[in-house]
Parts: structure tokens; C-alpha cells; sequence
């Protein structure tokens, strides 16, 4: 399951980039109670790069659970499970797993003729 590797990755990135982050907030605030300028210790710990670094950190992280999760509803679609059966292993609205397994239709078979939200008229399937 490459998808689950690379999210595991990329969690462990912003793992890092975020105790880089707090080690930096911790700098600014002591330097800050010491009386220091802020923008003099903004400069001093390279807020520009940091604040940077962050966001990149953020965005590929939200883009690799959203690409993950799109792959585990296709997976939980093409075993058998309803919309409704996601959204409460998600822990979400019907709505918005319906929402998903709309986003996640590319990833599926493109020959299933049957309604994927329409579980009951599904056959099962031979494995």
C-alpha cells in the first residue's frame, strides 16, 4: 500500500516541521521577553524560510491524506460498503462520504454498470 507509506512519510515531515516550528516560536517568544525587537528576532531565525517551510509542510501533508483517503473509499466501495457504512467508519455526514465516492469515481472500474451508492442492487462480487 504505497499510499499509506507515503502518507506515513509525510506525516513524519510535518512532524519535523513542526518541532522546528515551536522550537522557533519558543526562540522569538524568550527573545521577545528579553526585549529583543521583534523584527530583529524574526530576522535572526529566518522567519521568511521557516514560515515557508511550514506551509509547503502543511499543503503536501493535506494533499497526500486527501489522495489517501480518495483510494481507501475506492477500495471500501469496489469490497461491497455503502455510502452510509463510510460515513460512519469515517466518522463523517453521509453527505460528504457520498461527496468522496463521487471525487474517488475516476479511481474505480471503469466497466461496474451498477450505481455504486445503490448498494442493494449491487450482485456480489466473485474474488
Amino acid at each position: 500500500m504505497a499510499g499509506l507509506e507515503e502518507l506515513v512519510e509525510s506525516t513524519e515531515a510535518l512532524r519535523r516541521e513542526l518541532v522546528t516550528h515551536e522550537e522557533m516560536c519558543r526562540r522569538v517568544l524568550s527573545d521577545v521577553r528579553d526585549g529583543v525587537q521583534t523584527g530583529s528576532v524574526l530576522a535572526a531565525v529566518g522567519a521568511d524560510t521557516w514560515r515557508a517551510a511550514m506551509t509547503d509542510a502543511i499543503k503536501e501533508f493535506e494533499t497526500t491524506r486527501r489522495r489517501v483517503r480518495l483510494v481507501l473509499v475506492t477500495m471500501s466501495l469496489e469490497e461491497g460498503s455503502s455510502i452510509a457504512e463510510i460515513a460512519r467508519t469515517w466518522g463523517v455526514s453521509r453527505q460528504l462520504a457520498s461527496r468522496w465516492a463521487q471525487e474517488a469515481a475516476p479511481l474505480r472500474p471503469a466497466c461496474d454498470p451498477v450505481d455504486p451508492m445503490d448498494r442493494e442492487l449491487q450482485e456480489p462480487r466473485e474474488r
